[in-house]
């Protein structure tokens, strides 16, 4: 919302799902499994015919039983809802580098935060396993809260490491 079109400065207003933050329907169950899932399996839940069903076949085929399911479930769903509720930009949280990050990871153990710059640290400082994660600020003239992943080939491996804790 801007007084003069000539301006820079405004109000931006997003309108998200029904109930966003909280993840209500299938649909929003099913989109963030992306990021555990191999594209056939995620492209084969979205065609099934009951989605639902294949979102809860998922989690009891990775969980092996249906008590460790739920708690998967709880864990991932919640992480899902406070990424909504911390990184929301001009998308939803959880489709933001730093929600993809949140999300798979958990809460970071250290987060340094400059001008233009996020470090998240998971592990203890000084150790050689530990994960340091960068995320830039990116000029964006409808959100003060949109920060891109610093990517490097190094991550490669924890990501699938940690990707893999999720699937057994």
């Amino acid at each position: 919302i801007q007084t003069d079109s000539n301006q820079r400065g405004g109000y931006t207003l997003f309108r998200f799902h029904k109930g966003f933050p909280e993840i209500i329907t299938t649909e929003q169950m099913l989109q963030p499994l992306r990021y555990i899932t191999t594209k056939s399996e995620f492209d084969e839940m979205r065609n099934a015919d009951d989605v639902k069903l294949a979102v809860d076949n998922f989690w009891l085929d990775n969980a092996g039983n249906a008590s460790r399911a739920r708690a998967m479930i709880h864990k991932y769903y919640s992480r899902v809802v406070d990424a909504n509720n911390y990184f929301t930009s001009y998308h939803e949280g959880w489709k933001t580098d730093r929600g993809l990050i949140y999300i798979v990871y958990g809460p970071p153990k250290i987060v340094y935060r400059g001008k233009d710059i996020e470090e998240w640290l998971y592990g203890e400082k000084g150790n050689n396993n530990s994960i340091r994660l960068q995320f830039i600020k990116v000029g964006n003239p409808f959100s003060e809260n949109d920060y891109s992943l610093v990517k490097s080939p190094s991550y490669k491996e924890k990501w699938y490491n940690i990707v893999n804790t999720w699937r057994r």
